[in-house]
């Protein structure tokens, strides 16, 4: 793999702050892990230290930074097809009505595929580099998501979900899964998936929730973990009473009730309905920062999934997975007066534009394990790159 050196303007989370954004820095990476993050000034030592050579630098131009990748560590992806479409109905509607009846097709291989696809593709784009996903009960689906993952380099955690039992309901049979079955199909899974070796992909356990499964299922399932070495994610309250704390744990999406894949989306409404949130709270409540949720949707994230020792900040010795962003695209959101302002926007004002204003059209280039799995710089024509360039030429003030 090749080496490659960013230099210019870096923003991540630390174990001291939640985001620091760091001006002129250097990141220098090779074979996907960090070899130094230093500042720009000490670039000249610093590549002679590591064998580097000028040819490996890649500087940024105004407007652009470097972040983590985004974290997703609860995705339903079998859910896709319903984003946006279920907002107004309570809970456990759109479960019983809309999720379960759906999660039945996915007995087909052939339409797995072409919804996982489009999920990945999406999510991808928008700047995920981790996701936890649930495929759904069937087997089958579970390794073409894995397939479809893999061929794409993102970096997930992949389960096969299990349930016998509806808690309290009844006449749902047909979204359940026998017991023995649920733990041979299961096991089965695991023992495929292992066979791909994918170096970026994690097989995990994935109960559907603890009122749909029995005791004797999930000690089966438990013992699969066990013997695999393996980890378990699991829906432990579905209970519409849960609040705002829920959000300081993990950054969640539910996008079949919900209506936006994307992280960014996540971190706004999390800091928007905790300010909301604190005009019902004693004094004492502390609502969640900006910065808070951006911590919380990249390091916070690797720290769920028990990955902060490879990934989720720009450490030396962590792989690199990171967002290189740019607030002044040619299609971008974003508006920047630079030539207006009497105090032009400083880096943190940047990277504040992008967390919240920002998109996907924002996103340049999206890296995993060094690797560029989207880089829209390289797809530009010579013509296509020019005419991007005099965009970003400040606009001359009229005398």
């Amino acid at each position: 793999m090749s080496s490659h050196v960013y230099c210019g303007n870096f923003v991540h989370a630390t174990d001291d702050k939640p985001m620091d954004v760091v001006t002129d820095y250097a990141l220098g990476v090779k074979d996907g892990k960090i070899l130094f993050f230093q500042p720009k000034d000490r670039l000249k030592e610093l590549l002679k230290k590591y064998g580097l050579h000028s040819k490996h630098v890649q500087q940024m131009t105004e407007g652009q930074f470097m972040m983590p990748g985004l974290v997703d560590v609860h995705n339903n992806v079998m859910l896709y097809p319903l984003s946006g479409t279920s907002v107004a109905l309570p809970y456990w509607d759109v479960v019983k009505s809309r999720c379960w009846p759906l999660e039945t097709r996915y007995h087909d291989p052939k339409f797995a595929k072409k919804v996982f696809t489009k999920a990945v593709d999406r999510n991808v784009k928008n700047g995920i580099t981790t996701a936890c996903y649930r495929s759904g009960i069937h087997a089958e689906a579970a390794i073409e998501l894995w397939d479809i993952v893999d061929k794409v380099g993102q970096r997930a955690f992949i389960g096969k979900c299990n349930r016998d039992t509806i808690r309290g309901e009844v006449g749902y049979d047909a979204y359940m899964e026998l017991t023995n079955e649920s733990l041979k199909a299961t096991r089965q899974f695991l023992y495929d998936v292992k066979q791909k070796k994918s170096p970026l992909i994690t097989p995990i356990i994935s109960p559907s929730a603890l009122t749909t499964v029995t005791p004797e299922l999930m000690n089966g399932l438990y013992d699969s973990m066990r013997i695999n070495e393996i980890s378990m994610q699991i829906s432990l309250s579905l209970d519409e009473s849960d609040d705002d704390d829920a959000v300081r744990i993990h950054g969640r999406k539910y996008v079949g009730g919900g209506y936006n894949s994307s992280l960014l989306e996540t971190i706004r409404n999390t800091v928007m309905a905790s300010k909301a949130l604190s005009f019902q709270k004693s004094q004492d409540y502390e609502s969640v920062t900006l910065e808070e949720a951006f911590m919380l949707a990249t390091l916070g994230g690797s720290q769920v999934l028990g990955i902060d020792n490879k990934i989720g900040n720009f450490e030396p010795g962590k792989e690199l997975d990171a967002l290189l962003i740019d607030v002044n695209t040619k299609h971008s959101v974003i508006d920047v007066f630079k030539e207006v302002d009497e105090c032009p926007p400083t880096a943190e004002d940047t990277v504040c534009k992008f967390l919240l204003t920002g998109d996907d059209r924002n996103i340049v280039q999206v890296i995993v394990a060094g690797k560029a799995i989207i880089d829209k710089q390289s797809m530009y024509t010579p013509q296509e790159l020019l005419q991007d360039i005099k965009h970003k030429l400040p606009t001359p003030l009229s005398k």
